[in-house]
Parts: C-alpha cells; sequence; structure tokens
C-alpha cells in the first residue's frame, strides 16, 4: 500500500506525487477504484499538530518520519489472501475475458464499477490503524471515506509493451490525482492516496510508479 504527499515548503508552492500506472509485462495487476482516494501534499505550517511525536496505534515513527520526508509508505499483510482471492472472484466474469486467453484482453485498462462496499476499518484493520495514524486520528476522516469497494481498476497491459523493459521516464500516464484544488492533510475533497493491492505485482508486471520532488 502506498500513503503519498509531497510538499515544498521552501518556495511556498505545492508539488504532489505523480503516478502511473505501467503497462508493460505479461501479469495482471488489479487495483481497486479507492474509497478513501485521498491524496494530499501538506504545508508544514498547516496542522502541525497531526505529524508530531506522539503514541500511534500502527505506524512506528520511524514510519512517520520516512512518509514525511518521502510522502509515501508501504504496509504489507493488510489483509488475507483470502479476501483478497474473493475480491477478485468473479473478476473475469466481470469483465467479460478470459485469465488464459489474452487474445480478450481487448481493453488495456478497465475501471470497473462499484457494486459491492465494505467497512475498510473492518476488511483491513491494520491498514485502517496506520490511515488514522497518518491522517491525525479516526476522528479526523469523513464517513464518506470510511469505505472500501469492489471498483477495480484492473491493468491488463498490451502485446506491444509485454517483456519490454520501459524506463519510467519513458511511460505515458503521468498524472496527478485532484490537480484542480489545493491539497492538505485535512481537506475534505481528498487528503491521503490509499493503494490496496489484490494481487501479486511479477516484474514488468505493471506496478504504480511514484514520483517524488525534491
Amino acid at each position: 500500500m502506498c500513503l503519498t504527499y509531497r510538499d515544498d515548503a521552501e518556495c511556498g508552492q505545492y508539488t504532489y506525487s505523480l503516478i502511473s500506472e505501467t503497462h508493460k509485462g505479461q501479469s495482471s495487476t488489479f487495483y481497486p477504484n479507492v474509497v478513501p482516494c485521498i491524496k494530499c501534499a501538506i504545508s508544514r505550517n498547516v496542522r502541525p499538530d497531526i505529524m508530531t511525536a506522539k503514541q500511534y496505534q500502527q505506524l512506528t515513527q520511524d514510519d512517520v518520519d520516512h512518509f514525511m520526508q518521502h510522502g509515501w509508505i508501504k504496509l504489507t499483510n493488510c489483509f488475507t489472501q483470502e479476501q483478497a482471492d474473493e475480491m477478485t472472484a468473479n473478476l473475469w466474469t466481470r469483465l467479460g475475458m478470459s485469465p488464459t486467453d489474452k487474445s480478450t484482453w481487448h481493453t488495456e485498462r478497465v475501471n470497473m464499477p462499484q457494486h459491492n462496499q465494505f467497512a475498510a476499518d473492518k476488511f483491513a484493520p491494520k491498514a485502517w490503524a496506520g490511515i488514522c495514524d497518518l491522517l491525525g486520528g479516526e476522528e479526523r476522516i469523513a464517513d464518506f471515506n470510511r469505505t472500501w469497494n469492489d471498483g477495480l481498476i484492473v491493468n491488463l497491459g498490451t502485446p506491444e509493451g509485454e517483456g519490454r523493459d520501459i524506463p519510467g521516464e519513458d511511460l505515458p500516464g503521468w498524472h496527478v490525482d485532484g490537480d484542480f484544488f489545493v491539497h492538505f492533510l485535512d481537506s475534505p475533497e481528498q487528503g491521503l492516496l490509499v493503494i490496496p493491492l489484490f494481487s501479486q505485482i511479477r516484474p514488468g508486471g505493471g506496478g504504480t510508479y511514484i514520483c517524488e520532488f525534491d
């Protein structure tokens, strides 16, 4: 899971982590259309109480320091393989494609509609505790950002990209989520981007790139 932010306190201008789903390799990578879908760029003079040293539910001080320096952290084993399997059990039926016949993979990336919502704290309590640590407590999270759903984002890649080692800077699709407003940790629109992964990412399998700004 990547929890991302960036800021540039020196010049007072906000910069943002850029994210690209790569489209190379043979394996498929399943991303959820995440709720909460929140990303932030923090100014050091805004809500300084959020990231001061304290007792955290899940994260260590090193985790928080890494987040503050690099803009992301990775949490592992936030839910079980059985949960992931259940989440993707009917994926290929919903797509109308075959997992064993790539000729049916007619679309490179599919944003699937959601059918079910579930409470993030019940599905992934470890991840939820980390989210609360970074956001300054559960009470800071809006009710509509407390659920995840099965609106998966499926990255199938392309025949042209299969097996190619493409440098990250040459990949298409770099973008900023929510670039139409200034981001803060307590922004009601977005504050933290959470990316649960429901399948393993093999080398060249279409993982998410994060671009850090100095």
